[in-house]
């Protein structure tokens, strides 16, 4: 049985989904697949393997803030992201 949590606004995170992984708001997005899930602590973290880029193959853990959606949606997310970090710029 695969555990699963539910990001802010989404649907259940499983382990083995892709998601968008932002260290930061205006950050660039990163493809992230979750390797586990640590509910050790009142809010759970993710175990994360990061599989493109200057960090692919590194499995971090992260707080579920840094997970944005899933990876299927990212270029929606990057376009709107986009806006908005013009908008706050004005």
């Amino acid at each position: 049985m695969n555990e699963s949590y539910s990001l802010p606004g989404e649907d259940a995170v499983d382990v083995g989904d892709e998601l968008i992984y932002r260290l930061r708001d205006f950050s660039p997005s990163e493809h992230v697949r979750i390797v586990s899930v640590d509910y050790r602590k009142k809010m759970p973290r993710y175990d994360v393997e990061f599989l493109d880029g200057q960090n692919q193959g590194t499995v971090e853990n992260v707080p579920a803030g840094r997970l944005r959606g899933p990876w299927s949606a990212v270029r929606e997310y990057d376009e709107r992201m986009a806006h908005w970090e013009r908008f706050t710029q004005q």
